[in-house]
């Protein structure tokens, strides 16, 4: 088995003197007896929240990995709440694990706590935190555009540019946004077949390309618009890839141009 790396996730946290800063989760699924190892959160969490997150992705339906799950949260030394780090790290175990997809939530920001019955179970419901508001608009200054937050915080204000959403469950995380995967995922491939042929001097061929390209992000943008929200992580990623290989496209065929123009 080979080693499974998780998107990079972010969260946030409010050190000692009251500031609030970005956190990144990066969990790794690599072979080994099944142990669960937590870095980065406080020490008084750290049994309570790892036997939260375990049984809340059962509780939820989900299969925990049968191997060594290590789970970093950064920078490990700086003060950090971690309650609010939980609804992160297991979307980022998940992530590592295939149940999500990377691409939806990498440089995606998630904030929230697990449900504790009080015997350090969870049933997977999301929980209401504390500093909401402060840490949203740190990461809005941050030029994070995707924020997923307990359904339970009713005291975020909206954030121009910055998209939540507001999640009740772990299952909630499966159904964000399934409908433009295609669309994206069309988008990657036309992008690969452009590099492909980015150095032929066919200029018909790489007008097609500009122009598939162009509808095709057309499409994608139509869905967003229509939804009436901002770009998650994984559609702004392909936006920005498509927008630069038509760009180089569009180089390509000013250099035949100049070219044309030189042999005559």
């Amino acid at each position: 088995m080979a080693t499974k790396q998780s998107a990079t996730l972010l969260c946030a946290a409010i050190d000692k003197d009251g500031e609030p800063y970005t956190t990144q989760i990066v969990t790794f699924i690599s072979p080994g007896l099944p142990y669960f190892s937590l870095i980065g959160m406080p020490d008084t969490f750290l049994s309570g929240a790892r036997e939260r997150i375990h049984t809340a992705m059962g509780a939820q339906g989900f299969t925990w990995p049968a191997t060594r799950v290590t789970a970093n949260i950064m920078p490990a030394s700086r003060h950090k709440d971690g309650r609010a780090h939980e609804l992160a790290v297991t979307a980022s175990i998940m992530c590592a694990s295939g149940i999500l997809d990377p691409a939806m939530f990498d440089h995606a920001a998630l904030i929230g706590r697990l449900d504790d019955d009080g015997d350090w179970h969870s049933g997977g419901r999301i929980q209401r935190v504390e500093h909401l508001p402060e840490l949203v608009r740190h990461l809005a200054t941050q030029d994070v555009r995707t924020i997923i937050i307990p359904a339970a915080n009713t005291d975020v204000e909206p954030i121009d540019g910055v998209r939540f959403i507001r999640v009740s469950t772990l299952a909630d995380l499966t159904s964000i946004d399934e409908g433009t995967l295609p669309a994206c995922d069309h988008i990657d491939r036309l992008v690969d077949e452009a590099r492909s042929i980015m150095d032929t001097r066919q200029e018909e061929l790489l007008e097609a390309c500009i122009r598939e390209l162009e509808d095709a992000v057309d499409t994608l943008n139509s869905v967003i618009e229509q939804e009436d929200r901002d770009p998650n992580a994984r559609e702004s990623a392909a936006i920005a890839e498509a927008e630069q290989t038509i760009d180089e496209l569009q180089d390509q065929l000013d250099m035949l141009d100049d070219r044309e123009r030189e042999d005559h």
